[in-house]
């Protein structure tokens, strides 16, 4: 026969955990990883979380890894390695303007996994929209969905069905109606250009 403090202890953990999760801006589920909610609210959740990490890690690279990168692009000039006309003039004429378009720099981690990979695919398909009235890049689309760089994406594609353009005939076919389905799934479908 359990206690009565043993019974209140679950009321006792979950109150203090949700207090806790809520003074550090994690989520209850997220930190526990229960999501025994349904669909929409673990997702809610999840993006919850998310955007409090992009912030923090924002504000962490600007105030730990932006110094370095400073650094590091300051000794590249003066070595040479990095052609920076005005740079270092705009250096001593304390030119904040001309040194912070230098000093642009993106620092970025690993996305946050999906729950569901299709519809945020989906998701990120309607926001490119049309030619005309896009909400995102295609290098913001590819970003957001953890595939990396959209121009290196294109290039390996393009890379690796050259590849497959020489294989004995035989697999000829089952490559061009592969080919063919990637073409009609990945972004050359919506900006022809690029295939």
């Amino acid at each position: 026969m359990q206690s009565e403090n043993e019974l209140s202890f679950k009321d006792f953990y979950d109150t203090n955990a949700k207090y806790l999760c809520a003074a550090v801006g994690i989520p209850f589920e997220v930190a526990l990883a229960m999501f025994g909610s349904n669909y929409s609210a673990s997702r809610a959740a999840i993006k919850d979380w998310e955007h409090t990490m992009k912030i923090e890690r924002e504000f962490f690279a600007r105030q730990f890894y932006q110094p370095f990168y400073n650094f590091w692009f300051f000794l590249q000039v003066l070595t040479g390695k990095v052609q920076a006309p005005g740079y270092i003039k705009a250096l001593m004429d304390k030119n904040i303007y001309a040194t912070e378009s230098y000093h642009q720099a993106r620092f970025l981690g690993a996305n946050v996994p999906h729950i569901d990979p299709v519809k945020e695919v989906q998701a990120e398909r309607l926001k490119l929209g049309d030619d005309i009235t896009p909400l995102t890049t295609l290098d913001q689309a590819s970003e957001q969905l953890g595939s990396g760089d959209f121009k290196k994406n294109i290039r390996k594609y393009k890379e690796e069905i050259k590849e497959t353009e020489g294989l004995e005939s035989k697999k000829e076919s089952s490559l061009k109606t592969t080919s063919s389905y990637f073409r009609s799934c990945c972004w050359c479908k919506t900006y022809p250009h690029f295939s």
